[in-house]
């Protein structure tokens, strides 16, 4: 299992599909539920009080740019202490979704799929193939499209 929940390895059995199909259903249970909705809310405040629109991965306070993910953007928005927390660790990893989840009040296959979302969703419009953006612009788009992807999941 990788960090979105789903299998890495190729191997889609039956009980690979079983497992997928109850972790999407906790995604979803997570979205919709109370507290999915308020980190969803405070997530898109914290996003929209940021001065610079951009967003970067694997990092809670940005190192050179100033940037940081949405977790980061939410705890400085917050107050929310995060000094102890290394996105990666020694061997590369990122936090454990746990810890986030603790620490940020929501289910931990809501934290991890907004880890994901940041970090990782291939929508960025980020090609591996492609030619990369600058520096800059893939950041501000990691903002957008973070933040659409969460304001999307707001139920009025």
């Amino acid at each position: 299992m990788n960090r979105s929940g789903y299998n890495e390895d190729g191997d889609w059995d039956e009980d690979t599909q079983r497992r997928v199909n109850l972790y999407q259903g906790a995604i979803k249970r997570a979205l919709t539920g109370k507290r999915g909705q308020a980190l969803l809310r405070r997530i898109v405040a914290a996003l929209d009080a940021m001065p610079v629109k951009e967003l970067e991965r694997d990092t809670f306070g940005g190192k050179n740019s100033g940037c940081m993910c949405a977790f980061g953007a939410l705890a400085a928005h917050e107050g929310i202490d995060v000094a102890d927390l290394e996105p990666l660790d020694d061997e590369g990893d990122p936090v454990e979704a746990d810890i986030l989840a603790a620490r940020f009040g929501c289910a931990e296959a809501l934290a991890r799929e907004i880890m994901w979302t940041n970090d990782t969703a291939p929508i960025h419009g980020l090609s591996v193939m492609g030619p990369r953006l600058p520096p800059n612009l893939e950041r501000q788009r990691r903002w957008k499209w973070t933040r659409g992807w969460c304001a999307a999941r707001i139920v009025e």
